[in-house]
């Protein structure tokens, strides 16, 4: 309780992101344990990467990041699954360079600037403010940044064109 106080005097923050971080750490803490009653017993639902990793019968070879953005999702998954390659696609330049800095040390994250689709094809991207939220989906944003072209490509292509199969 004396560190949450502190925290919040410190940082002056929003108490409920504050308490929601902490709670936050306190769980990355209990599953990062490896104590065999939380693989028990921590409750499904709450990190579905830890649900993963739980669930499957071995440990992937290959793991496939969709729309990595800056890369938390594939670091996570490098801690979680320290063997697997993982190929991180993301295919705005300037949140790929975010990617690429905030992985670049992993060794097994391979960071791709392409989008998966269901066609090989250059595609105009509408920039939204929010990079979290760039979808081939939805093209015209109210306040967006401008257009990107962007190169999509289909996974099984990909695949064959890095021996990956």
């Amino acid at each position: 309780m004396l560190i949450f106080i502190t925290r919040l005097r410190k940082n002056n923050m929003n108490w409920k992101y504050l308490v929601g971080k902490i709670l936050s750490e306190i769980d990355v803490f209990i599953i990062n344990s490896k104590l065999d009653f939380v693989n028990k017993h921590y409750p499904f639902g709450r990190n579905w990467i830890f649900d993963l990793k739980r669930t499957l019968s071995s440990e992937p070879m290959l793991i496939v990041d969709v729309g990595a953005n800056i890369g938390s999702v594939s670091k996570e998954l490098n801690h979680f699954f320290p063997n697997a390659n993982i190929f991180a696609f993301e295919p705005v330049s300037s949140t790929f360079n975010l990617l690429v800095k905030n992985t670049s040390k992993i060794s097994k994250i391979n960071s791709q600037k392409l989008a998966l689709g269901s066609t090989n094809e250059k595609f105009e991207l509408s920039l939204n403010p929010e990079n979290t939220i760039n979808s081939l989906k939805v093209s015209n944003f109210k306040n967006s940044l401008g257009i990107e072209q962007i190169d999509v490509i289909r996974l099984d292509e990909f695949i064959l064109q890095n021996e990956l199969g």
